[in-house]
């Protein structure tokens, strides 16, 4: 708050902010908002902490309309910056540590108490992070957690087989060692993610 929100926003009284003062502040905390600078990056701030700049403003001016202190929240309208995908994962082989582009990850499974990382070359790895942590990291536009075991990229997919139940089965290419299965609860949305 006292870094990102009040040097931007103190001075105005609550009630009269609006959603183009709220714009303003994303858009200069995107372009310049970061408190030290950085060799790298400069005094530009990443789209995930103008995101949670956002969510804490959000909150706080939900919590005003609803006490009867705003007609309506400010933040509503406002353009926050796009998250920000993973692009990468750094896996480990042996003696060797190998970053991997996630554009060459075909799909992503538990078995065993250890999660897997397939690639389009049918390449496995073991890879350290939880699925609920990789399907958050993954570009949903790609990926599809299509059980709660198993994420899948789009371009994977060869064809699906609709089961009893209500199930899909889904042949992958590279071939998967294991049964890729739709979970009943996700075909609904699965079938949306992909027409796409």
């Amino acid at each position: 708050i006292d870094n990102h929100i009040k040097p931007h926003l103190g001075d105005k009284p609550i009630t009269q902010l609006t959603t183009a003062d709220v714009q303003k502040m994303y858009n200069t905390l995107r372009e310049s908002g970061r408190i030290r600078e950085d060799a790298e990056k400069g005094k530009t701030l990443s789209n995930s902490m103008v995101r949670s700049v956002h969510m804490l403003l959000h909150e706080a001016m939900d919590s005003a309309v609803r006490e009867g202190l705003l007609p309506c929240n400010p933040t509503k309208g406002a353009t926050i910056p796009k998250k920000e995908y993973k692009e990468k994962y750094i896996v480990r082989f042996n003696d060797r540590i190998i970053p991997l582009q996630t554009s060459v990850i075909a799909f992503i499974y538990s078995e065993e108490k250890n999660n897997y990382l397939t690639t389009f070359d049918g390449e496995k790895y073991i890879i350290d992070s939880s699925l609920d942590v990789i399907s958050e990291e993954l570009n949903p536009d790609k990926f599809f957690r299509i059980s709660r075991s198993c994420i899948v990229n789009t371009n994977a997919i060869q064809s699906i087989i609709k089961q009893a139940g209500g199930r899909l089965l889904i042949k992958s290419n590279p071939p998967a060692s294991f049964e890729m299965t739709v979970s009943r609860s996700r075909v609904d949305d699965f079938l949306d993610w992909l027409e796409r």
